[in-house]
């Protein structure tokens, strides 16, 4: 009888693993999709921006799906070329600051050093995670550098159900997080100010209350 139980465990066993298997490998499509931000007019005092972005990833593989017990499940691969992706993000959020993108003043270059998601599964629901690695320069027509600084984006959210889980998640949480980097490069002062943005005035303290 014990011999027996055993042997009904790992099948059991057996037959999770098989369908923790199910979840194919996966082609996503990385698109920046730009949030709604308040678009500036075109500054003509500002120095136009040329984007230069190098992709030192070591692969092009975005991620590996994984299955109940945490094993891989193939790879997960981009339609679109990613560096093409955070060249489009940072080309449409400069122009929404003011500036012109084009030759003659500052050069932003993006070195992407990884680009990443997951599916992680927990017992009962499924979650997407990526992560986004871009040293940000700026560099003067001089070729000197007036900036260099590290952003990482990440994301995290909810997805479908293990044995539902498709590419539309990681899609979606790899364009999340590239825009969590994206912001964060250009929320840094230091950054727009080495592009010839002032920083934004630092509002004047309330007076104090009078004693009544």
């Amino acid at each position: 009888m014990a011999l027996r139980s055993v042997g009904r465990y790992a099948l059991c066993v057996v037959s999770i693993l098989a369908l923790a298997q199910c979840v194919p490998s996966r082609e996503v499509q990385v698109a920046y999709q730009a949030p709604m931000r308040t678009a500036h007019d075109l500054d003509s005092r500002l120095k136009p921006v040329t984007i230069v972005v190098i992709d030192k990833r070591p692969t092009t593989v975005v991620g590996h799906p994984l299955g109940f017990f945490g094993e891989r499940e193939g790879n997960i691969t981009s339609e679109d070329e990613a560096a093409a992706a955070l060249k489009k993000a940072f080309d449409i959020e400069l122009k929404n600051e003011g500036f012109t993108i084009g030759t003659g003043g500052n050069d932003v270059v993006l070195t992407m050093t990884h680009f990443e998601s997951q599916y992680v599964h927990p017992l009962f629901h499924t979650r997407a995670v990526a992560s986004i690695g871009v040293e940000v320069k700026v560099r003067k027509a001089d070729g000197s550098t007036a900036y260099s600084g590290y952003v990482v984006g990440q994301a995290d959210q909810d997805a479908e159900t293990h044995f539902e889980s498709d590419e539309t998640s990681i899609s979606d949480v790899l364009n999340a997080a590239m825009d969590d980097a994206v912001t964060k490069a250009l929320d840094d002062p230091a950054f727009m100010t080495a592009l010839g943005r002032a920083p934004a005035p630092v509002p004047a303290a309330p007076p104090p209350a009078s004693a009544s």
